[in-house]
């Protein structure tokens, strides 16, 4: 994860790259993709226009269509830490029954309420309490099964930007997150949500350019774990986009041969499809929607959308290793 630690830093990196690469946009409708907890998957736009990132270091404000992806954290800084903390600190009372009251005030709590004992658990102040049910860590395990959150869950907001930049924090979400949907305004509470996908529409009159780094050690297209890339870009059916990429990759998986996006290895020229764009390995590859059929892009492709959805980009290859190395640099163009 590539983090950057000073507002001054991102300031510029803002200025640099992700308002050079959006320059010809105009703001359009800005779309969410919520996956929650439950496995369901809710779509719709909103009327959010800038994500404010509260950080230990200050708070950044990002126009959301420079957002391509948001992991949701537990943690609420709206919660009354010392509350919270004061009915932990009760279960070491020598009262059986203030104990079982305190401890079901903790099962009872938000979400957020996990990070808040977890920080107290790190603290000084924390003692380990005699019985062997009514504990901090049994309370956390009870708040981490009724939100469905495992250990990997992160704690702070995780916000993916201008392709290559992630930075970690609390954002200005409300407790709940108001979507405008074929079914009328939906809203969902931000406990539900563990990713939402973002995306800006591009209207009829308009065009985008978006440049896009594709990196071998991360964005494969056989790594379950986030290996294709969103964009952010919505293509609709029907209309005209390309891709062009250059640079080279090593493939780890693949002996440590050498690709080019086209799918050439050690120097060598790319197989023939056949014209078929079928993807070959270590070439960049594409898909429109989550479920969309993977197409090869290679150095440049240009074609006519069949399907509406989000431009995903990963290189194609079945086994992921994190030993690969190098990276595709691609810029997009989308009616």
């Amino acid at each position: 994860m590539k983090k950057i630690a000073l507002v001054s830093l991102l300031v510029l990196l803002l200025a640099n790259l992700g308002f050079a690469q959006n320059e010809n946009k105009k703001e359009g409708k800005i779309n969410f993709t919520l996956h929650l907890r439950n496995g369901d998957i809710i779509s719709g736009s909103t009327k959010i226009r800038t994500l404010i990132v509260n950080m230990p270091y200050g708070s950044l404000a990002l126009p959301l269509a420079n957002i391509q992806h948001i992991k949701m954290g537990v943690n609420n800084p709206n919660l009354d830490k010392e509350y919270i903390i004061k009915m932990a600190e009760r279960l070491r009372s020598s009262d059986p029954d203030d104990q079982k009251l305190a401890f079901n005030g903790l099962c009872s709590l938000e979400a957020g309420g996990i990070s808040v004992l977890k920080e107290y658990m790190q603290s000084e102040s924390y003692v380990t309490v005699s019985n062997s049910e009514y504990t901090v860590p049994a309370a956390i395990n009870i708040l981490q099964i009724k939100y469905n959150i495992d250990e990997q869950s992160p704690l702070n907001d995780i916000i993916s930007f201008d392709d290559v930049y992630t930075i970690e924090g609390t954002c200005n979400l409300t407790d709940k997150v108001e979507l405008e949907s074929a079914f009328g305004l939906l809203q969902i509470s931000r406990n539900d949500i563990v990713t939402i996908d973002v995306s800006a529409e591009i209207t009829e009159s308009e065009a985008t350019t978006k440049q896009f780094i594709i990196q071998a050690n991360k964005n494969i297209s056989g790594n379950v774990d986030g290996g294709f890339f969103n964009t952010g870009i919505q293509i609709k059916a029907g209309k005209n986009f390309q891709i062009a990429a250059n640079g080279k990759v090593t493939l780890a998986s693949l002996s440590g041969n050498t690709y080019t996006a086209d799918g050439g290895i050690n120097g060598a020229p790319a197989p023939n499809d056949g014209g078929t764009n079928a993807p070959t390995y270590g070439s960049l590859v594409f898909k429109i929607g989550e479920n969309g059929m993977v197409i090869k892009a290679g150095t440049l492709y240009k074609g006519k959308a069949v399907e509406s959805g989000n431009l995903y980009l990963a290189i194609y290859e079945t086994v992921f290793n994190p030993n690969n190395s190098g990276n595709y640099k691609v810029k997009i163009k989308a009616e």
